[in-house]
This record gives structure tokens, sequence and C-alpha cells, in this order.
């Protein structure tokens, strides 16, 4: 496969990564089940090897020969497959998301999930999150292919996060405008 095959979905699908080994041996099984459940903490090589009732440097061996990809690739594989399911099924912030899912700070997040996706964090959200219709004649009705109703009349939606909808309220109009 070469690179200009791959597509943001299946950039990591082109690297060795054998996923029915996680399954297969008993000890990597465990490791998964304990990474399933703790991937928000910080993991560390001893602790997840103590897992696997293997010595640290020996675990590495052991997991890299077995599924292709060394633990901590593997820990950021899951770590963004958890954050793209956040990120599509709430409404937190990047950041948020970034913290759930055991990453320290957002660069570290946002280098991750395009190694991962191919793609940044925010296009992503953009890909995923519902578009709001501002057409008023169809007040409260959905927009086609969205979760959201369409902007009440005399909202505003603000540019920079068009799904924050801000009412203002409008005075009345003075006939005498304009005049002197």
């Amino acid at each position: 496969m070469s690179g200009s095959d791959v597509s943001p979905r299946n950039v990591w699908l082109h690297r060795r990564f054998n996923e029915r080994a996680l399954e297969y041996y008993e000890r990597l099984r465990r490791v998964r089940a304990y990474v399933i459940q703790h991937y928000a903490e910080d993991l560390c090589l001893a602790t997840v090897a103590g897992v696997a009732a293997l010595q640290p440097k020996y675990f590495s061996y052991y997991f890299r020969s077995r599924v292709g990809v060394g633990f901590r690739e593997w820990l950021e594989v899951v770590r963004i497959e958890k954050a793209r399911a956040l990120i599509a099924g709430r409404d937190d912030t990047l950041l948020t998301i970034a913290g759930a899912t055991g990453f320290a700070d957002y660069s570290t997040f946002a280098r991750a999930f395009r190694r991962v996706t191919g793609i940044t964090p925010r296009d992503f959200q953009r890909q995923v999150q519902p578009v709001i219709n501002t057409d008023n004649s169809q007040e409260g009705k959905l927009a086609k292919g969205s979760l959201l109703p369409l902007a009440p009349f005399g909202a505003e939606m603000s540019p920079r996060n068009p799904r924050n909808i801000e009412r203002r309220e409008i005075g009345p109009v003075s006939p005498h405008v304009g005049s002197t």
C-alpha cells in the first residue's frame, strides 16, 4: 500500500498491527483488559508489565514481537480511538477530551491524533459535529442530517463557534431615525 492510497481513516492500518494477538495470548488479554479500564491514567511500563506477569524489559520485547508495534504506540491508538468516540458523542472541548483520554496536554494529543488518524482533532470534530441551518423560516425543525434544532428567529450565530447561539433583544425602532 503506497502512501497516496492511505485515507485518513486507514493511516494506522498500513502499519503492521496484529489485533488478534491481543485476544490469543492470555498475558496480552489481561494487558488489553487493564488498558481498556485505565487508559485515561498515566500508565507506566512497569505497571502494565506487572499485569502481564513479565519484567518490563522483556514485556516490551514480548508485546512488540506478538502485536507488531510497541506498547506505547498501541496505547496511543487506544486513547485516540476513545477520543474519537468522545468527540463524536459529546460537546466537550478538545482540551477536556485530551485530558479525559490520558494526554498530558493538548499539543501531545493533537500530534498523536494526527499521527494515528491523518487529520487534526479539530478537523475530525468539524466532520462529525452537526451543522446548524440558519434558515429562520424553518425555526425549530432539524436541519438535514443534523441532530440539533435550527437557530430560533432573532438568534445570532457566533462566527467563531456556530453552535454558540446568542439571543439579542432588538429594541423599538424610532420612526424619526435619520431625521434631524
